[in-house]
């Protein structure tokens, strides 16, 4: 997945202005400071003696709250006669702090959520699960990209826990009243697009679409099929390419001419009686709302209109995902896998998630399993899925997974990188020199800027952000633990 990056070059009129996330305490943001406020005395006097395994997780609640994933935990310890031990009290403010102290205490959890994977991966917190998972024929029913997505030079080191689609939700009723059709999952961009600009009726109190802002970051995907999310191509970015031109272009377009409940301004938005798009959604005056998949329970809850998820113009639905990892102190690195495959693809997993959850309110990821027995079980009609989402999860081999979790130097790439001294950007009616990489890509398509004044150096930016990373990666590993790499 993340391959070997291709040297990229400083290109006028923006200089490159990041470099390696360091280990511990650092993030892709540059700040440290002291961690260990992050990690309760309370967690380090917990008594996890007789332990088989010890697990960490911002999902857990309270013991007394005894959510879902504390049933999962019980459930294979009664199934699997083990003694998987929750680690309690993490302060999940701080999550990465907590992590990073625990380990600095030699007190290492075995299994953990991961932040990203390169937090994971410049910390020396990643154990190699590949022969695990080859010798897994469930592994290979994980979404292939998914699976994909936990590589790093051709060796798994995450173990995917959930997935959830991003793309369009649809008010079926809205369409109907107007005399418009119901869009297909997967509709082609001239009927998505005639939708929005047909029900951009804000003097009438209806409006097509919630948002635009994303359309950058997937939309060259569906114009080039070795693209992935904001046009990264598994060894290189392509923010100088053509596509991703014309979605900047586009998202552009739908800003300025107001085609979004996000482009009115404060007053304009007044004038409709609402402050924010999920209560316009939610009283049936948006017909297309960009979203995610695990905010159907709450939509079903506020809203009383049929609805329909037909992901995104192209066909490749982007998918957000989150990932276990397992430390490389674990003692009982094959137990580990077998634990962090039973709360996450295991079809026998799943389907004792959906054991504890008979209305579907509760399991909020799609199933990580192509299993037939699994899509059966999901997707069964007691659950009363959305409609749309079982034909849209079927195509997810070929969905674009968000970048945030996965691609290495990631945040520095796409937000918090300096652009360079010699660039001054207006943000908010304030004068910005060196402005972060983010800030710049806002105000192109804000229309403020000329995206192509910038697009080869915001380019060899994110190019350069990723190799450093991959570089320190590197040098960790085939320097300091062989076992690991």
């Amino acid at each position: 997945m993340f391959g070997t990056m291709l040297v990229a070059g400083l290109v006028s009129p923006l200089l490159v202005g990041c470099g390696p996330a360091s280990a511990s305490s650092q993030n892709e943001s540059g700040d440290s400071g002291d961690v260990s406020s992050s990690y309760s005395s309370s967690v380090s006097s917990q008594d996890l003696s007789g332990a088989d395994l010890t697990y960490v997780n911002w999902n857990l609640g309270t013991a007394d709250q005894n959510n879902l994933e504390r049933q999962m935990v019980a459930a294979f310890n009664a199934k699997y006669k083990k003694n998987v031990k929750i680690v309690e009290n993490i302060n999940t403010n701080a999550y990465e702090d907590a992590i990073v102290a625990m380990a600095a205490k030699d007190q290492m959890p075995d299994v953990f959520m991961l932040t990203n994977t390169t937090f994971g991966l410049s910390n020396q917190y990643l154990a190699d699960m590949t022969s695990y998972a080859s010798a897994d024929a469930d592994w290979g029913k994980i979404p292939a990209s998914v699976a994909d997505a936990t590589k790093y030079k051709g060796k798994i080191y995450a173990i995917p826990f959930a997935i959830h689609m991003m793309g369009y939700f649809e008010n079926e009723e809205l369409l109907d009243n107007k005399n418009l059709s119901s869009l297909s999952v997967s509709p082609k961009w001239n009927d998505f697009y005639n939708i929005v600009t047909t029900l951009n009726q804000p003097t009438n109190g209806i409006m097509g679409l919630n948002i635009e802002t994303t359309l950058f970051e997937w939309y060259p995907a569906q114009l080039n099929a070795n693209y992935g999310w904001y046009s990264f191509d598994g060894a290189k970015y392509n923010l100088d390419s053509t596509e991703f031109a014309q979605a900047m272009e586009l998202t552009k377009t739908i800003r300025a001419n107001k085609l979004t409940f996000d482009s009115l301004t404060a007053s304009e938005r007044e004038s409709l009686g609402y402050t924010d798009s999920v209560k316009f959604w939610n009283d049936g005056k948006l017909g297309l709302r960009w979203g995610y998949t695990y905010e159907i329970p709450d939509m079903i809850a506020h809203s009383s209109f049929d609805k329909k998820f037909i992901g995104v113009p192209g066909g490749r639905t982007p998918i957000v995902g989150d990932y276990l990892g397992v430390s490389p102190t674990c003692k009982n690195p094959e137990l580990a896998y077998q634990f962090a495959k039973w709360m996450s693809f295991d079809p026998d997993g799943i389907k004792q998630r959906l054991s504890f959850d008979p209305d579907g309110s509760l399991f909020s990821s799609l199933p990580l399993s192509t299993d037939s027995s699994v899509i059966s079980a999901y997707f069964d009609a007691k659950y009363n899925r959305v409609p749309g989402l079982e034909d849209a999860f079927k195509a997810s081999d070929n969905s674009v997974v968000e970048g945030v979790k996965i691609i290495p130097g990631y945040g520095l790439s796409r937000w918090t990188a300096r652009a360079g001294k010699s660039v001054t950007i207006t943000v908010n009616g304030q004068s910005v020199t060196n402005p972060q990489v983010g800030q710049l890509i806002d105000q192109c398509w804000l229309g403020n800027v000329n995206f192509a004044d910038y697009s080869s150096g915001l380019n060899a930016i994110a190019n350069k952000c990723y190799n450093d990373a991959l570089a320190s990666f590197s040098s960790i590993y085939s320097a300091i633990n062989p076992n690991v790499i």
